[in-house]
């Protein structure tokens, strides 16, 4: 058996990570046009007129074949009176080129939304906080907020947050970010927001809103189970809630990463619980697939937490986790 670099392992390992779970497998391919057609109910006189229309603004066949499949009515569209002036106001409002059929192949109930009573009020109201740029992005990203009613379900809980002082430009954030949180039911907002102001933050704080997508997470009960397994390893509870504070996102993690990640640091790394306490950043990583991309493809292990102050630390981590990676891999060699 020949011997490979180890290098080159590590790329290789890399390599087959991201074949083997990044890219689509055949199984999901869409089904071809004429097949989608012929399996269609709801075909119709109209369906040419759709189909044409569909193809004249950058539909391919294979997107209007997923088209067809999740929403057979579409074949039934009025195209000068339905179809197509909403193709037109999404070009308006910069969904152009591949934009468009992307956005409408991600979620075809927007084309069966009144234009002028629910499609536009919907862009009007997000709107009043994104600009152009995130406004793309946000819908991009989430296009079913197109189809919820934005008046009843999401000004409720805007309303609540500009009253506790949070700025507009981090609404935006938000939405940007994670629109969903702003459409949890009223009262679950209002519990979010009374929670993490008892846990000692403040509105005006940049990281309340990240809180706040943490706490809309998960319900009291996997709330109450993250602190128990915190403190299971060795936390004191007010040491897990001021990590929360410093950085509300590492409380994203499983459980069963979070336990694996102290176990690792713990255990392999010999790093003692303080430090690892003092960096709640080191919660974020996924260690072992870490371990590969620093020798791969990042010049210096510094790259990955440029914080000030913080530096050394992580250096020291991903170097170990590094040469503890590299260890492994040479006994199978």
């Amino acid at each position: 058996m020949a011997k490979i670099p180890v290098r080159n392992l590590l790329s290789l390992i890399q390599k087959r990570f991201i074949q083997t779970n990044l890219t689509p497998s055949s199984a999901s391919k869409p089904p071809p046009l004429n097949s989608a057609l012929s399996h269609s109910p709801k075909s119709s006189p109209k369906s040419a007129s759709v189909l044409n229309c569909l193809k004249s603004y950058g539909f391919e066949n294979a997107q209007i074949a997923i088209l067809v499949q999740k929403h057979p009515k579409i074949l039934n569209c009025r195209v000068n009176t339905k179809l197509k002036p909403k193709l037109e106001y999404f070009i308006q409002k910069g969904f152009m080129g591949k934009l468009l059929p992307e956005l409408v192949v991600s979620n075809p109930y927007i084309l069966f939304r009144s234009l002028d009573s629910h499609i536009k009020s919907s862009f009007e109201f997000l709107s009043r906080f994104l600009n152009g740029e995130e406004l793309l992005v946000t819908i991009k990203r989430a296009s079913w907020i197109l189809t919820l009613n934005l008046n009843t379900i999401l000004q409720p809980n805007v309303d609540l947050l500009i009253s506790e002082g949070i700025s507009a430009s981090r609404i935006s954030k938000l939405l940007v970010l994670q629109p969903r949180v702003l459409l949890e039911s009223h009262d679950r907002m209002v519990y979010a927001v009374k929670t993490v102001k008892e846990i000692g933050l403040e509105p005006k704080q940049l990281r309340f809103i990240h809180a706040l997508r943490v706490i809309c997470s998960m319900s009291k009960s996997n709330w109450t189970k993250k602190v128990e397994a915190f403190m299971s390893l060795g936390w004191s509870k007010e040491e897990m809630l001021n990590n929360f504070r410093k950085d509300p996102v590492c409380l994203t993690c499983s459980e069963k990463k979070l336990r694996y990640l102290m176990d690792f640091y713990v255990n392999t790394m010999k790093l003692d619980l303080k430090t690892i306490i003092a960096y709640p950043k080191l919660l974020h990583y996924n260690i072992l697939l870490f371990g590969f991309t620093t020798d791969v493809t990042l010049s210096g292990p510094e790259l990955a937490f440029p914080r000030k102050g913080t530096v050394k630390p992580v250096t020291f981590v991903l170097v170990k986790c590094r040469r503890w990676c590299l260890a492994a891999l040479r006994k199978i060699l």
